[in-house]
């Protein structure tokens, strides 16, 4: 998550110093999209934060955290059954 948004934040930059629109952090598209569900310019950015969070959480939840995860195991409570 960090890296993504640090990544957005570079893109952001780069968007200023060309006018160009990357990533659609300055501005949604002209056409129809997704992001006209999300809302309006500044907010369909936080919605996006969210839904990241959201989803990178779940992923954690999956693979590290319920059992046969890696943090699950790590704790000591992963017992092998052969």
């Amino acid at each position: 998550m960090l890296f993504l948004n640090g990544l957005a934040l570079i893109v952001w930059i780069i968007d200023a110093a060309l006018g160009a629109n990357y990533m659609f952090l300055a501005g949604k598209p002209s056409t129809p999209s997704i992001l006209d569900v999300l809302g309006p310019y500044p907010v369909y950015i936080l919605a996006e934060e969210v839904m990241a969070l959201l989803f990178f959480s779940l992923m954690m939840l999956l693979f590290e955290v319920l059992p046969g995860g890696r943090l699950y195991a790590r704790l000591g409570t992963y017992r092998k059954t052969y």
